[in-house]
């Protein structure tokens, strides 16, 4: 099984040879975190949007660093938040 283009919500029927792609795939990053401008190409020309269930300063931040340092362009989800029937409420 290939992560690619996959949710992950378990790690149930995922081979060994799977996980080791994600540990060496995350090695790599050490050398990008170790460069003045962290940044990879790999979403260059996307935009990523982040919305959450629940209001977190650290997670939001997280996630949009992340996306940034993937060279993604990141819409905020501020003042958003998901309601109980899984609509947009603000």
């Amino acid at each position: 099984m290939s992560f690619r283009g996959h949710n992950v919500l378990t790690l149930e029927g995922v081979d060994a040879s799977s996980i080791l792609e994600v540990l060496d795939t995350a090695e790599s990053f050490v050398e990008v975190n170790q460069r003045t401008i962290k940044k990879v190409p790999a979403l260059k020309g996307r935009v990523v949007a982040s919305l959450f269930f629940e209001e977190s300063t650290r997670t939001r931040l997280s996630f949009e660093t992340a996306a940034k340092r993937l060279g993604a362009d990141v819409v905020p989800g501020r003042g958003v938040k998901l309601g109980e029937e899984g609509g947009v409420t603000s």
